[in-house]
Protein backbone atom coordinates (compact mmCIF):
# COMPACT_ATOMS: atom_id res chain seq x y z
CA UNK A 1 0.00 0.00 0.00
CA UNK A 2 2.87 2.39 0.63
CA UNK A 3 3.44 3.01 -3.11
CA UNK A 4 -0.21 3.95 -3.73
CA UNK A 5 -1.31 7.54 -3.15
CA UNK A 6 -3.26 8.01 0.03
CA UNK A 7 -5.28 10.70 1.68
CA UNK A 8 -5.75 12.24 5.09
CA UNK A 9 -9.32 12.60 6.31
CA UNK A 10 -9.62 15.56 8.71
CA UNK A 11 -12.81 16.27 10.60
CA UNK A 12 -14.74 16.54 13.82
CA UNK A 13 -15.79 13.79 16.19
CA UNK A 14 -17.78 13.23 19.33
CA UNK A 15 -15.88 11.74 22.26
CA UNK A 16 -17.63 8.79 23.89
CA UNK A 17 -16.13 9.54 27.30
CA UNK A 18 -15.20 12.66 29.22
CA UNK A 19 -11.52 11.68 29.11
CA UNK A 20 -11.19 13.66 25.86
CA UNK A 21 -12.10 17.35 25.83
CA UNK A 22 -13.27 19.54 22.94
CA UNK A 23 -10.24 20.42 20.83
CA UNK A 24 -8.30 17.24 21.57
CA UNK A 25 -7.01 15.24 18.60
CA UNK A 26 -7.36 11.55 17.70
CA UNK A 27 -5.40 9.79 14.99
CA UNK A 28 -7.37 6.62 14.34
CA UNK A 29 -5.59 3.28 14.13
CA UNK A 30 -8.84 1.44 13.36
CA UNK A 31 -12.25 2.56 12.22
CA UNK A 32 -15.24 0.55 13.37
CA UNK A 33 -18.59 0.64 11.64
CA UNK A 34 -21.57 -1.42 10.57
CA UNK A 35 -19.30 -4.12 9.09
CA UNK A 36 -15.78 -5.40 9.72
CA UNK A 37 -13.28 -3.04 11.33
CA UNK A 38 -11.15 -1.14 8.81
CA UNK A 39 -7.48 -0.38 9.29
CA UNK A 40 -6.10 3.06 8.61
CA UNK A 41 -2.84 3.97 6.92
CA UNK A 42 -0.70 2.26 9.60
CA UNK A 43 2.82 3.68 9.67
CA UNK A 44 1.73 6.89 7.94
CA UNK A 45 -0.91 7.47 10.63
CA UNK A 46 1.76 7.15 13.30
CA UNK A 47 4.06 9.49 11.35
CA UNK A 48 1.24 12.04 11.26
CA UNK A 49 0.65 11.71 15.03
CA UNK A 50 4.35 12.20 15.74
CA UNK A 51 4.53 15.16 13.33
CA UNK A 52 1.59 16.80 15.07
CA UNK A 53 3.23 16.26 18.46
CA UNK A 54 6.46 17.81 17.20
CA UNK A 55 4.40 20.84 16.09
CA UNK A 56 2.91 21.16 19.58
CA UNK A 57 -0.41 19.45 18.81
CA UNK A 58 -0.95 16.51 21.15
CA UNK A 59 -2.80 13.57 19.64
CA UNK A 60 -3.87 10.20 20.96
CA UNK A 61 -4.08 7.07 18.84
CA UNK A 62 -6.95 4.61 18.98
CA UNK A 63 -10.20 3.39 17.43
CA UNK A 64 -12.92 5.64 16.04
CA UNK A 65 -16.41 4.36 15.25
CA UNK A 66 -18.43 5.65 12.30
CA UNK A 67 -22.15 5.96 12.91
CA UNK A 68 -25.11 6.91 10.74
CA UNK A 69 -26.50 9.48 13.17
CA UNK A 70 -25.24 11.43 16.19
CA UNK A 71 -24.62 9.41 19.35
CA UNK A 72 -26.14 10.73 22.55
CA UNK A 73 -26.65 9.72 26.14
CA UNK A 74 -26.08 6.15 27.33
CA UNK A 75 -25.01 4.93 23.89
CA UNK A 76 -21.73 6.84 24.34
CA UNK A 77 -20.95 4.79 27.45
CA UNK A 78 -21.68 1.53 25.64
CA UNK A 79 -19.27 2.51 22.85
CA UNK A 80 -16.59 3.59 25.33
CA UNK A 81 -16.77 0.13 26.93
CA UNK A 82 -15.31 -1.49 23.78
CA UNK A 83 -12.38 0.94 23.67
CA UNK A 84 -13.80 3.33 21.09
CA UNK A 85 -12.44 6.86 21.64
CA UNK A 86 -14.86 8.86 19.49
CA UNK A 87 -17.51 8.70 16.79
CA UNK A 88 -17.70 10.29 13.37
CA UNK A 89 -20.14 9.93 10.51
CA UNK A 90 -18.03 9.08 7.46
CA UNK A 91 -14.61 7.45 7.93
CA UNK A 92 -15.73 3.81 7.80
CA UNK A 93 -17.60 4.38 4.53
CA UNK A 94 -14.67 6.30 3.02
CA UNK A 95 -12.32 3.44 3.88
CA UNK A 96 -14.79 0.98 2.35
CA UNK A 97 -15.21 3.00 -0.86
CA UNK A 98 -11.61 3.12 -2.04
CA UNK A 99 -8.63 0.79 -1.59
CA UNK A 100 -6.19 3.71 -1.34
CA UNK A 101 -4.77 4.09 2.17
CA UNK A 102 -6.38 6.70 4.41
CA UNK A 103 -5.20 8.32 7.61
CA UNK A 104 -8.10 9.47 9.82
CA UNK A 105 -7.54 12.50 12.04
CA UNK A 106 -10.42 13.76 14.20
CA UNK A 107 -10.80 16.69 16.58
CA UNK A 108 -13.26 16.32 19.45
CA UNK A 109 -16.17 18.75 19.34
CA UNK A 110 -18.66 17.20 21.77
CA UNK A 111 -18.48 14.93 24.83
CA UNK A 112 -20.94 13.18 27.14
CA UNK A 113 -20.79 16.19 29.48
CA UNK A 114 -21.27 18.63 26.58
CA UNK A 115 -23.64 17.01 24.09
CA UNK A 116 -23.83 18.10 20.48
CA UNK A 117 -27.03 20.06 21.07
CA UNK A 118 -26.21 22.55 23.82
CA UNK A 119 -25.60 26.25 24.30
CA UNK A 120 -21.84 25.65 24.43
CA UNK A 121 -21.74 24.18 20.91
CA UNK A 122 -20.60 27.40 19.16
CA UNK A 123 -17.66 27.78 21.56
CA UNK A 124 -16.70 24.09 21.27
CA UNK A 125 -17.06 24.05 17.47
CA UNK A 126 -14.94 27.19 17.17
CA UNK A 127 -12.25 25.63 19.35
CA UNK A 128 -12.30 22.35 17.39
CA UNK A 129 -12.21 24.13 14.02
CA UNK A 130 -9.24 26.23 15.18
CA UNK A 131 -7.37 23.02 16.02
CA UNK A 132 -8.34 21.54 12.63
CA UNK A 133 -6.92 24.63 10.97
CA UNK A 134 -3.62 24.23 12.87
CA UNK A 135 -3.47 20.56 11.87
CA UNK A 136 -4.05 21.36 8.19
CA UNK A 137 -1.36 24.05 8.26
CA UNK A 138 1.07 21.70 10.00
CA UNK A 139 0.49 18.87 7.54
CA UNK A 140 0.66 21.22 4.57
CA UNK A 141 3.95 22.66 5.79
CA UNK A 142 5.35 19.13 6.07
CA UNK A 143 4.04 18.27 2.60
CA UNK A 144 2.02 15.43 4.07
CA UNK A 145 -1.19 16.26 2.25
CA UNK A 146 -2.04 14.21 -0.85
CA UNK A 147 -2.31 15.52 -4.40
CA UNK A 148 -5.17 15.43 -6.85
CA UNK A 149 -6.58 12.09 -5.65
CA UNK A 150 -7.66 13.54 -2.30
CA UNK A 151 -11.38 13.47 -3.23
CA UNK A 152 -11.47 10.02 -4.88
CA UNK A 153 -12.87 8.13 -1.87
CA UNK A 154 -15.46 10.80 -1.16
CA UNK A 155 -16.71 10.69 -4.75
CA UNK A 156 -17.09 6.92 -4.57
CA UNK A 157 -18.74 6.99 -1.14
CA UNK A 158 -21.22 9.72 -2.07
CA UNK A 159 -24.71 8.72 -3.19
CA UNK A 160 -24.64 8.27 -6.96
CA UNK A 161 -20.83 8.10 -6.89
CA UNK A 162 -18.66 6.47 -9.52
CA UNK A 163 -18.52 3.06 -7.91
Amino acid sequence: MADRPGAIVLGLAGSVSDSLEPGEVIVADTVRGPGPDRSTWGAESERIRVGLREAGIAAVRGPVRSVSRPVRGARRSRLAADGTLAVDMESWWLLAADPAPLAVVRVVCDTPAAELVSFSLPWRARRALAVLSRIAATLDAREALPGQDSHRGLERAAPGGTR
